[in-house]
């Protein structure tokens, strides 16, 4: 697979469902790419690799390798995990859930919180009491950082 990068260390594959990815590269080619790329924010690339700079190796979607995970970027209509709101950042291509190979989630989540470094990162809302950083970059009229929880 020819991988499409994206920053530094991130993949498009990494933002994007394997069937969506898959579904017109072959007719539309580098046209379908483009269109993929245009649904993620560009601030979360940037987030997700100053994250990437800070704590080392980071698996989003992990299909393009053989992994399970398929879901934890970028998600379409009829491609969400249950449970999961159709309102959530990730349809509109603002969050992403990740581990860190080097990291453990409350790390990173203690981290953000820590002297205001979810501003450093770019991060507006993170999610906690998950086994994964769900972090997004969505606008909030909040200055300070937006905890949820599932």
């Amino acid at each position: 697979m020819n991988r499409i990068e994206l920053s530094k260390n991130l993949y498009l594959d990494e933002y994007i469902p394997e069937e969506v990815y898959n579904l017109k590269l072959k007719t539309w080619g580098k046209a379908w790419i483009n269109v993929l790329r245009r649904k993620i924010n560009p601030l979360l690339i940037s987030s997700d690799q100053f994250l990437r700079d800070q704590f080392g190796p980071v698996s989003i979607n992990t299909w393009w390798n053989g992994g399970t995970h398929n879901l934890s970027g970028l998600r379409f209509t009829g491609y969400k995990p249950r449970g999961s709101s159709d309102w959530s950042d990730h349809f509109q291509g603002n969050a992403s859930d990740k581990s860190f190979k080097n990291a453990s989630a409350q790390e990173v989540r203690d981290w953000l919180k820590k002297s205001q470094n979810w501003k450093r990162a770019g991060v507006t809302i993170i999610e906690e009491n998950v086994s994964w950083v769900h972090t997004s970059v969505s606008w909030t009229d909040l200055n300070t950082l937006k905890i949820v929880k599932p």
